[in-house]
């Protein structure tokens, strides 16, 4: 394991970088996705280990003195609800694609029962609340998974 900063240096204890995972289990690729295969597999950049590569997990990380490594979050906007890996921005772009949307962003709320909370900016000339709710509640189950309405 290596924790890497955003030019695939490696980074000291304390200093927080993605963390990334090698070694001689390492999966191949992503079936039948060569593009996000080399995105997410990179060759390790230790001259010394050339010709393995690295998995990009996604974690932001550092290592402890002792070795061990802490995990603050994520790179990106993935998070981890009731089992289920949801990129946010997805549920965003499906959003912005209802007729009455301007802008949305989604965000997991709720205190100690997390769950999903999208904030909105209604277009012009929306439905009235209560219609509008119902309305996107229909949409996005047509286009989303359960576990992400």
């Amino acid at each position: 394991m290596l924790v890497l900063d955003r030019f695939n240096n490696p980074l000291p204890a304390g200093i927080a970088g993605e963390v990334m995972i090698g070694g001689a289990s390492l999966g191949v690729g992503y079936l039948n996705n060569p593009g996000l295969t080399a995105c997410q597999f990179i060759p390790h950049p230790q001259p010394e280990i050339a010709g393995e590569r690295l998995y990009r997990t996604g974690d932001l990380g550092y290592f402890r003195e002792d070795g061990s490594i802490v995990v603050k979050g994520r790179v990106d906007f993935q998070v981890k609800l009731r089992g289920y890996r949801i990129e946010l921005e997805e549920i965003d772009t499906v959003l912005r694609g209802h007729a009455d949307v301007q802008d949305a962003v989604t965000v997991v709320g709720g205190g100690e029962r997390q769950q999903l909370v999208s904030y909105l900016v209604p277009a012009a000339g929306a439905a009235e609340a209560a219609e509008f709710r119902a309305g996107l509640r229909e949409y996005l189950a047509q286009r989303l998974p359960d576990y992400m309405v």
